[in-house]
Order: structure tokens, then sequence, then C-alpha cells
């Protein structure tokens, strides 16, 4: 997208249950560029599939201003096949993205794409443009907790743990205050590095984060300024799910011995390093059963079990189910 004197317009799709924050956060960055240029450079209109007032995770209902494919600010590519009013259109999702299934929004994603408008999820807004074939190809972003389920259900999307990733047409983010980066780079793509950071500013933005940063995980994060040196244990942990590491390599690898490891592990988590990385891989098993059709066998495999009756035992003993029963009462609420 080149930067343009021209007003910029953006379509936010509600998803049921999306992430209210990932929305304001990005319409924010819009109002206060246009403030600190003193002209409506961007202009941005909210959507449902139906038009109906939809509701946030947190329980808030926005009432959007229009319908997809509806005559919303004059053509947004409905059945006629008119071009398309918007330079953007941004699917905002929430909990559960894998469940969602809407033709006619499937549909209309698919005549923007074809139209040139240039497409983006928040949060995991990712899974409905992968549902379209929209992804395919491209490289993208959506929370961490979602993505193994997007990365396994679509094996052509490319699903970096990145803020946010920009990939030619394609805008996404990790949604929450990743959404804040990501618009505004792209107010410095469209329109002014300088106007960018003004609204960064006034957002108290202490610096516009790079796509290419990992997303933060809270348990890192919070032992990160204390104990850099645990912080990269964890995350090594992280990146070695299919063939765990030994515990005194880890160790080796971040510039500590075993002994060191252990008290770290032991003051910050309450946890051996063993049980720590046991915890870890089996929180992203419980992600992928829940959130994916992956066979259970292949999860083993992929969050480095033996077999996959020891994993069903781990996994019984740390949630107090069987991972087949999780599935089925993930699938039922």
């Amino acid at each position: 997208m080149h930067r343009s004197e021209n007003n910029i317009t953006l379509g936010f799709l509600l998803l049921p249950a999306f992430s209210l924050m990932g929305l304001t956060a990005g319409i924010d960055v819009l109002r206060h560029a246009n403030r600190a240029s003193g002209r409506a450079l961007f202009s941005w209109q909210v959507l449902s599939a139906d038009g109906a007032p939809v509701a946030a995770t947190n329980g808030l209902v926005i009432t959007p201003q229009g319908a997809v494919g509806g005559a919303v600010g004059g053509a947004v590519g409905g059945a006629s096949g008119s071009a398309p009013a918007f330079d953007f259109v941004f699917v905002c999702g929430g909990a559960h993205p894998e469940r969602y299934r809407n033709g006619t929004v499937l549909t209309w994603l698919r005549r923007l794409a074809r139209h040139g408008t240039a497409l983006g999820g928040i949060t995991t807004g990712s899974f409905v443009l992968a549902q379209a074939g929209l992804l395919d190809g491209y490289a993208c972003s959506t929370h961490f907790e979602n993505a193994q389920g997007l990365a396994d259900s679509f094996p052509r999307v490319e699903v970096r743990n990145a803020l946010y990733v920009i990939d030619r047409q394609r805008y996404t983010c990790a949604g929450a205050t990743a959404a804040l980066d990501l618009f505004l780079q792209i107010v410095a793509q469209t329109a002014d590095p300088e106007l960018a950071i003004k609204a960064a500013e006034q957002l108290q933005v202490d610096r516009i984060r790079a796509g290419g940063d990992e997303q933060a995980l809270l348990h890192r994060t919070a032992v990160s300024v204390k104990a850099p040196s645990l912080a990269n244990a964890m995350a090594v942990m992280e990146n070695h799910m299919e063939s765990p590491l030994p515990i005194p390599e880890i160790a080796a690898r971040v510039g500590l011995t075993r002994r060191q490891l252990q008290r770290l592990f032991q003051q910050h988590t309450g946890r051996s390093p063993g049980s720590y990385y046991l915890k870890t891989r089996l929180e992203r098993a419980r992600i992928m059963v829940t959130q994916s059709a992956s066979r259970f066998v292949d999860i083993s495999i992929e969050t480095g079990f033996g077999s996959h009756a020891h994993f069903s035992k781990c996994y019984r003993a740390q949630f107090g189910v069987t991972p087949r029963d999780d599935r089925k009462a993930a699938a039922e609420s």
C-alpha cells in the first residue's frame, strides 16, 4: 500500500465474541492520526455478518454500521460485484475462531481480495481469512494460544510467533496491544511516519514495536527483568517441544549450571525445571487438543511424548481429564 493524500477507508468485521481491545486499539490509532494531521486521513466503519449487534468477549455489545455485502458508505462488494469502498478490511476475531462458519462472509472476503482490498486479522481473525483461502502462501500472526491450531488446520499458511505480520496485502496481529503496533505501521506506510510517532505519543506508547518481535508470554515477561537467564531457559523449552532437551543442556545454553537453573525455577515458579518443562509441553498439547482436529498420536509426537499412552497418562494427571474427553467438552462449550 503506497502513501496517499486521499482518505483511506477501513472496515472492521466483528465476529461473535470478538476482542474489544483489539478493535478499539486499531481505531484509536486512526483517530489520533487524524487529530494530529488536522485532516480526516482515515475513516472507518464497523460491520457484522448480518448488521446485527455483536457482543464482545467481555460482554459489551457493539452496534455495527452495516452488514457485509451491504451498501455501507458506498459499494462494498455486494452481490452486484461492484468495487469495494474499503482500502482495508480487518476481521476482528475472538473466542473459538475454529468454529466460525459463514459462507456469506467468506464469499465477501474473497470478492474484496479480487478487487485488491488489503485484508487483515486482529487476534484470531486470521482463522477466517485462512478458511477463505486468503492466507495460502502468506505468513501471518494470531494469538499465541491459537497459533498451533491455525498451523495444524491450514498447512499452507505460515504462522509466525510475532506481534504482527505484514505480508504483501495481508495484515495480521496477535490482538490487544499488538493491534496498536500494527496500525501505527499502517499509518506510517499509508500517510507519514512522523504522524505515526505523534499518534504513538498521544497513546503513551514508548516505542512502536517491530513486527518481528515475539509475542510476550506472561510467565517469561514476569521474570525477564529479575532473572533474564531463567526467561531465556523458558524460551529454549518453548522452542524445543517435539524433541525435549536434557535439563543440563538447557542450563548450558543459557550460561548456568544445572543447580543454578534448578534454584531459579524453584524460586520463581515453585517447580523444578523438568516439572515446568512437562507442564509447558502439556499446555501446548491442550491447545492442540481443544482447538484442532489433529490426531492425538500426532499431538503426542509434536509435544515430545514417546507414546500416546504416556501422553494420555500425563495429560490426565495434569488436567484431570483425558484428551478425548477434553476435546469433547471443548466442542460442546
